[in-house]
């Protein structure tokens, strides 16, 4: 609602959706990657529409980080394993998406409104490392490919439950970076972002050492 004209903001917000949507999918390429993110982001939206009121985003974030890391368990297991599978992580990315769109971040400066990107940059992230990286190639992005960072990394040695951690953790750290950026002036809220963008920035320097090690 937030910009103008309307066509332009209905463009916006189906590009979002969508974007999310798959950007969950194809980070769903380990046990328990989408569902751990997923939840902890849920979670993050949930602290964060407490304040607005915004009642049925405060009841659907807490309902999807409760599915999320209801599934996590049976994902992880190797006697009662559950796969997600593309509907399970496509409903993730859809509701995510949704509840991103769903509250404020207004609070002290205008800059809060790109928290969203904040809260889910490591589906974002990921898909547009994949896409860039297949067009680099000469290849068509929308095939699949093992350049997804959770596969870097594992091929620099990484096993696979670090990855997970590594993961969990950044979505934590990233979800107490949106919620001091809505409390905070424009100042902090810019600093905020330049050291995300630093981080990942460096991360991806680090990820790309893993076609050397291949090599």
């Amino acid at each position: 609602k937030f910009i103008q004209p309307t066509w332009v903001a209905m463009f916006l917000t189906v590009l979002w959706i969508v974007g999310i949507t798959n950007a969950f999918n194809l980070t769903d390429i380990m046990d328990g990657l989408a569902s751990g993110i997923a939840s902890f982001a849920a979670l993050a939206f949930f602290f964060i529409s407490i304040p607005t009121e915004e009642v049925y985003v405060n009841f659907a974030s807490l309902a999807l980080a409760g599915a999320a890391l209801g599934f996590i368990p049976y994902n992880l297991s190797h006697s009662k394993k559950i796969f997600m599978g593309d509907s399970g992580s496509l409903f993730l990315g859809f509701v995510a998406g949704a509840l991103a769109l769903g509250t404020s971040y207004g609070g002290k400066t205008s800059l809060g409104v790109f928290v969203p990107l904040i809260l889910l940059a490591l589906p974002i992230y990921d898909t547009l490392l994949v896409f860039v990286i297949r067009i680099k190639k000469g290849l068509s992005p929308f095939l699949g490919s093992r350049d997804h960072f959770p596969l870097r990394l594992e091929k620099l040695g990484w096993n696979r439950h670090a990855i997970l951690i590594f993961c969990i953790a950044t979505t934590l750290l990233l979800a107490v970076a949106a919620n001091i950026i809505i409390r905070s002036g424009p100042l902090v809220a810019a600093s905020i972002y330049f050291l995300c963008l630093l981080f990942f920035t460096a991360f991806t320097w680090y990820i790309m050492k893993a076609d050397r090690a291949h090599k």
